[in-house]
């Protein structure tokens, strides 16, 4: 919701906040849409590290979107 501003003030720090209590929490989707915002720089310091890091936990969680995701980023290189 703070990503998109649906139903808050758009802030993609918080965003960012979530996302990753998300991920930590087992998410596999937030581990994903945290290595969105670091592969675009959305909230963060744009970082490829960090995004095929964040993708690799949700590939590893089964998460297909997120294999795919590491995946082209990777072979982007």
């Amino acid at each position: 919701m703070y990503e998109q501003g649906t139903g808050v003030t758009q802030d993609f720090a918080q965003a960012v906040a979530f996302y990753r209590k998300a991920c930590d929490g087992g998410l596999a989707g937030g581990c994903n849409n945290l290595g969105l915002m670091y592969a675009n720089g959305t909230g963060v310091r744009q970082s490829n590290t960090d995004a095929l890091n964040y993708f690799g936990k949700a590939c590893d969680m089964k998460e297909e979107v997120g294999c795919q995701n590491y995946t082209r980023l990777k072979n982007k290189r």
